[in-house]
């Protein structure tokens, strides 16, 4: 009997077995395969996302650099063409537009609704917020965390924080019989927001993101 068995396994157990390990085999090729399909698919769809954040936060950068450059046309009486950021984003700029620009002339630079300048930042301010918001709900997984964070401190730059509270500031000024100074002093605080704004352009094109100059 046990000779049938040794026979039996030499034989037809031996085919068996083989037929099971090539099965085996089989089947770990196939998960391997589907993984690195799967993984695949998930990196591909993965960098479409954060091209779309990344594409969405320039448009936003250029929004930005359009009101700069509208408020240093105001201001100065003459445009920047072309605009370049690095011509744009200077100290000489925010000193101009501390200096001269109107907050009661007229401005309809970004929005469709004429308005002056006052309203217009204000409301610049809280769109870019809202819409840098928005982006980070959307994409936080496809975000890098650096990015992130100086996308924050964007959103709560001194300037645009100025802008928020300038109607209730110079109400107050105006009720003390004070002469509204609008963005006198706060050159500073524009060199911060431009020197964030350099430091995100430079990040986007760290990771592959095609900026103007």
């Amino acid at each position: 009997m046990s000779v049938i068995l040794v026979v039996y396994w030499q034989g037809y157990g031996g085919d068996l077995a083989s037929n099971l390990l090539a099965e085996a085999i089989g089947i770990c090729i196939t998960v391997f395969i589907l993984d690195v399909i799967i993984s695949f698919e998930g990196e591909r769809r993965n960098y479409k996302l954060s091209r779309l954040a990344f594409a969405q936060i320039c448009g936003q950068l250029e929004r930005l650099a359009e009101l700069v450059a509208e408020q240093q046309k105001s201001a100065s009486g003459t445009a920047l063409s072309p605009v370049r950021w690095d011509e744009l984003f200077t100290e000489e700029i925010a000193n101009t537009i501390c200096a001269s620009l109107d907050p009661d002339s007229p401005c309809s630079t970004i929005y469709e609704r004429p308005t002056n300048w006052q309203a217009h930042n204000t409301m610049f301010a809280d769109r870019l917020r809202g819409e840098l918001d928005a982006i980070i709900d959307k994409y936080l997984a496809y975000i890098p965390e650096d990015l992130i964070n100086n996308l924050e401190h964007l959103k709560k730059s001194a300037i645009f924080e100025m802008y928020r509270v300038s109607k209730s500031l110079r109400a107050s000024q105006e009720r003390r019989g004070e002469k509204f100074q609008y963005l006198r002093g706060l050159q500073y605080f524009y060199m911060e927001m431009f020197n964030l704004c350099f430091v995100i352009r430079q990040q986007l094109i760290k990771n592959g993101v095609e900026m103007p100059e």
